[in-house]
């Protein structure tokens, strides 16, 4: 029996950085350009993994990591925090 490809929703606004993410990546892509966007995919068809800029349009990718683990449906769900942010608050900041 042939396993189903993951589904991953990659919430990133950079179009370089999306198209190096959709070679990395097999299995189903969602993309959202924005925190708003992202929680109505996340909302119509739970990904197994989120990859989640810091920098959004509308906002910190914190908040929405933040929604996420507050939501009883998704609050498990894997987030990897996808950043060039890299000093220790931040990196504290993205573990919290």
């Amino acid at each position: 029996m042939k396993e189903l490809p993951y589904k991953i929703l990659l919430v990133e606004d950079d179009p370089t950085v999306l198209d190096f993410l959709e070679i990395c990546f097999s299995g189903e892509l969602s993309i959202a350009g924005s925190i708003k966007e992202a929680w109505e995919k996340l909302k119509k068809n739970e990904p197994d993994l989120v990859i989640l800029d810091r920098g959004l349009p509308d906002g910190d990718g914190i908040r929405l990591c933040e929604e996420i683990r507050r939501d009883p449906e998704l609050h498990s769900l894997p987030v990897l925090m996808l950043t060039c942010k890299d000093g220790l608050e931040d990196k504290v900041l993205g573990l919290k």
